[in-house]
């Protein structure tokens, strides 16, 4: 406090002379500074005093917001998958649930990091060891699936792409009124490239005919709707929807939704 005065050439005994008003000082480059000084308690005693009872007159001025008669119903959007801790320490299987990878990966396409990047591993290990998995195995299997699936999209075009954009927002959180409810989530990847806008959704889905694709199109089909007329709200043009398969027989399937 003592240096912040100085800088100001404020005199502490000029400002508590003026207690309860504000006193304007400069900085050394001139920028305008108020200070205040509460008024101590006997200069706040002399103050006059207000009957407990008495009521403010009610302001005749028109309302700036009207009463809210009621709310609509908030329900989260389905754009994550629950994640089941698995507290067994002596699991025998090598099972990691999808939810697990779909989340790893996901984070690790959220800090937008390469395979090469040094972070990744430690990050992936993090994430598996807070979903619950209790088994060595478990985690070991667990990072090599989603650093699999991290490789592969980075090898894939759209990742090259992406990097090019002249803007890049992950993890978009949105809003959106259907109805009667109100819809929150949020969206993978906002991208812009010129004057259009892309969305681009990714899935950890492990896909093994086209049959499985299909039906996981249809799946999600609500889900990017959402994500659509949510974009157009926020920007007020439409954006280009594109689902982003990582596992799609191994390899990296973007579809692009009309």
């Amino acid at each position: 406090m003592k240096n912040f005065c100085e800088s100001l050439d404020l005199n502490v005994d000029h400002l508590v002379q003026k207690a309860g008003t504000f006193v304007e000082y400069r900085t050394i480059s001139g920028h305008p500074v108020l200070a205040w000084c509460r008024p101590d308690q006997e200069t706040q005693s002399k103050a006059p005093s207000q009957k407990d009872d008495a009521m403010p007159e009610e302001s005749q001025d028109v309302a700036l917001y009207q009463p809210i008669h009621e709310t609509k119903t908030v329900i989260q959007g389905e754009d994550t998958e629950e994640v089941k801790h698995i507290w067994r320490a002596t699991e025998a299987k090598l099972h990691v649930p999808p939810a697990v990878i779909g989340q790893m990966t996901h984070k690790a396409i959220e800090l937008w990091l390469s395979v090469d990047d040094p972070r990744l591993i430690p990050l992936l290990e993090t994430l598996a060891l807070g979903a619950g998995l209790a088994s060595e195995k478990q985690r070991i299997e667990a990072v090599r699936r989603a650093r699999e699936l991290i490789q592969r999209f980075c090898a894939h075009p759209l990742r090259a792409e992406i990097d090019a954009a002249d803007e890049r927002h992950h993890e978009v959180p949105y809003t959106h009124l259907n109805g009667e409810y109100t819809e929150t989530g949020y969206i993978d990847l906002l991208y812009r490239k010129g004057d259009t806008w892309h969305i681009v959704d990714f899935k950890t889905d492990s896909i093994r005919s086209d049959a499985e694709r299909i039906e996981l199109i249809g799946k999600y089909k609500s889900q990017i709707l959402r994500y659509q007329n949510a974009v157009q709200m926020l920007i007020g043009q439409p954006a280009r929807m594109e689902t982003c398969f990582l596992d799609d027989n191994d390899r990296v399937r973007v579809t692009e939704v009309a």
